[in-house]
């Protein structure tokens, strides 16, 4: 099963925690009446970002993961920080099933992930007047601009 949203438009420094809040709150909601080893315990937290409460699985190894995906995805985006980038977060979840016996189990392992539900979240990075970026963008656009109208004379 596939949920496909319509793209969030958001400031580079809100893409973090939106994606935070996001993550957290639809792996909270797949852990209802989940079957696990251990009852989960709810843990309700708040983002002052946004002024709002959204709720976490009390799992640390969850957590590490979803903060760790967050991480990278702050990381790609100030890379290449560009007006407008789009990038397409994905959450996935699987099974994991055995390979039949073969000679190539060796280079592609013995297990085959089978995905059963996946959900996507394309986001689309603008900066905010005053961002230094898009000092920068200006910047650099009014220098060209002076360039080329030095060069018609």
């Amino acid at each position: 099963e596939h949920f496909g949203f319509s793209p969030l438009r958001l400031p580079i420094d809100h893409v973090k925690e939106a994606m935070r809040c996001v993550l957290h709150t639809v792996v909270f909601n797949r852990s209802i009446g989940s079957h696990t080893a251990r009852p989960m315990n709810p843990l309700p937290t708040t983002s002052a970002m946004f002024g709002l409460t959204y709720m976490r699985t009390d799992d640390p190894q969850v957590d590490q993961e979803i903060e760790l995906k967050v991480k990278q995805l702050g990381e790609l985006l100030e890379r290449r920080p560009r007006q407008g980038s789009a990038v397409k977060v994905q959450l996935s979840f699987y099974i994991t099933k055995n390979r039949k016996a073969s000679m190539l189990n060796w280079i592609t392992g013995t297990e085959d992930k089978v995905t059963f539900e996946q959900w996507t979240f394309p986001v689309t990075v603008y900066f905010r007047s005053g961002h230094p970026l898009v000092e920068q963008d200006e910047e650099a656009e009014k220098q060209a601009q002076a360039e080329m109208h030095s060069n018609m004379k």
